[in-house]
């Protein structure tokens, strides 16, 4: 977060990959929540569910990003969210 007092990283856009690192481990666990073992719901239903989920908490992320001083609302940081989450949907077993 700018402003404070530790060393800054300098690589080009490398919160857009902290954004899909951190999706991609939501979007695992969200799934492998959703369709537990023992559960009736199907597969495709868990991943629409799951990305609903995911789609609501990215974009309320993004959204209240906006009231904080020094952070911004970022389409693409919402992109990448998501991107990340069906990524690490893939992963699921």
């Amino acid at each position: 977060m700018p402003g404070r007092d530790i060393p800054q990283i300098d690589i080009p856009h490398i919160d857009k990959l902290v954004h899909f690192a951190e999706f991609l481990i939501l979007g695992f666990l969200t799934l492998r929540a959703v369709k537990s073992p023992g559960s009736n719901i199907s597969l495709a239903k868990a991943v629409i569910l799951s990305i609903i989920i995911i789609s609501l908490y990215a974009a309320l992320d993004e959204w209240h990003q906006h009231f904080i001083p020094g952070r911004t609302t970022d389409i693409v940081d919402f992109i990448m969210d998501i991107t990340g989450a069906i990524a690490g949907m893939m992963l699921h077993p």
